[in-house]
C-alpha cells in the first residue's frame, strides 16, 4: 500500500544506553510534519566457492533519516542538534554533539488505515 500521509512524528533523546539498560527521555512532539524520508544501509557478505553462491550474510547497518517540517522551534532544535538555548538565542558551537534520538510518527495509507513507525 501506499503511503499517503505523516501524522503525530515525536521524538525522544536517548539518556542511557549499556548492555543491562536503554532508556530514553519522554517522547515530544515534533509539530508541523510535511514528509520524512528513511534510508537503511544494508552491509552484505558474500562468499563463492565451486563457482557459486556459497553463503551471504546481511547486517543492518546505520539508518540516514530526513526529516521535513514546517517550522521547527528553538527549543526542539536545541535539544536534537546538542545546541543551547540562553534567554531565546540559539547558540550553536563547532564542539556541540548531536545526542542518540529515536523518531515515531504515523502515515495513513492508501487503505485508509495507518502504519506506525
Amino acid at each position: 500500500m501506499a503511503q499517503v500521509g505523516l501524522d503525530d512524528l515525536h521524538f525522544a533523546i536517548l539518556t542511557v544506553d549499556s548492555k543491562d539498560e536503554l532508556t530514553y527521555e519522554a517522547p515530544e512532539p515534533m509539530v508541523g510534519a510535511i514528509n520524512t524520508t528513511i534510508n537503511p544501509a544494508v552491509n552484505t557478505q558474500e562468499l563463492y566457492a565451486d563457482d557459486q553462491l556459497w553463503e551471504s550474510v546481511s547486517a543492518l547497518g546505520k539508518i540516514d533519516v530526513e526529516v521535513e517540517t514546517a517550522d521547527l522551534p528553538l527549543g526542539i532544535r536545541a535539544k536534537i542538534l546538542g545546541n543551547e538555548l540562553k534567554e531565546g538565542v540559539l547558540i550553536e558551537k563547532a564542539t556541540d554533539v548531536p545526542p542518540h534520538v529515536a523518531l515515531g510518527f504515523k502515515s495513513l495509507k492508501s487503505n485508509g488505515k495507518y502504519r506506525y513507525i
